[in-house]
């Protein structure tokens, strides 16, 4: 029991299926770029004008690898979450934030997934760093996480109503069997504008979260299964086909499951900050 432990608690359930989903993804690039042995992310960083670039690439893959595994198990916590937060951050300033936002839609593989990843890491770390946060902050991590999340999806669902491009998801639909193919993109891009705006207000959590967790599960069954798991293709630092996988809809469940499971307990409250009691 004590292993397990190390692994989950009830107290911090949404806390710990965060940090475990975000350590298999992590581990799965990881081990992926080494198994694959790919120079891709080497040549890449040789051209950036990184000394070593193969050697460098190698030693971020291990990293990513052994960290996740110990931060899976709830060690090293604070220092590993650190490290990912900055890895990432690097990875947006010298790749991602010049393609753009949005991993998929108006730009390829944009650094959205990556602030996803950075906020799952600091609400990870927050969590690790729980009895040594001032009184006022017990929920800081969560809290950002709830925000940066609500701003992704509010982005997906306003664009593609100001933009028109619910016209082709609407079309998808309809090749899907679906009636109504466009009322239905419509509807769900008001759900995931309106819905985003009173998470952020934590307001409806739970059945607003629960309503968007179907919908991105039905996307993934739909539409990302059969591109495979990957955003981006195993050992390819640019857009592919074989990109549209389902991490990033995996990535977006966990958060709400996380989300949801925080403020169970004010579902209506507006920014209310939940201090133990002494």
């Amino acid at each position: 029991m004590q292993i397990v432990k190390h692994f989950y608690s009830s107290q911090n359930a949404g806390t710990d299926l965060l940090r475990l989903v975000l350590c298999c993804m992590i581990f799965t690039h990881g081990f992926e770029r080494l198994w694959s042995a790919s120079p891709v992310l080497g040549q890449y960083l040789s051209t950036l004008g990184f000394p070593m670039g193969a050697l460098l690439a190698q030693l971020i893959s291990s990293f990513e690898v052994i960290a996740s595994l110990l931060l899976a198990a709830r060690l090293l916590v604070v220092p590993i979450g650190t490290l990912f937060i900055g890895l990432y951050l690097a990875s947006i300033l010298l790749f991602h934030r010049h393609i753009g936002f949005w991993v998929i839609g108006p730009s390829d593989n944009g650094w959205e997934l990556s602030l996803m990843l950075c906020a799952a890491s600091f609400a990870v770390v927050c969590e690790g760093l729980a009895g040594r946060l001032p009184a006022s902050y017990p929920r800081l991590g969560m809290d950002v996480l709830r925000l940066i999340l609500c701003a992704c999806i509010f982005m997906h669902g306003a664009h593609r109503l100001l933009s028109g491009h619910s016209n082709v998801l609407g079309d998808i639909m309809t090749e899907k069997g679906f009636p109504f193919g466009l009322q239905i993109i419509i509807g769900v891009n008001l759900v995931e504008t309106i819905g985003a705006v009173l998470i952020a207000l934590r307001r409806m959590v739970f059945p607003i979260s629960l309503v968007l967790i179907c919908f991105y599960l039905v996307g993934i069954v739909w539409f990302h299964w059969h591109w495979g798991f990957f955003i981006v293709a195993p050992g390819d630092l640019k857009w592919a086909p074989a990109g549209w996988g389902w991490e990033y809809s995996l990535l977006l469940i966990t958060c709400l499951v996380a989300t949801a499971w925080d403020n169970r307990a004010a579902p209506f409250a507006w920014i209310q900050r939940r201090v133990p009691a002494a």
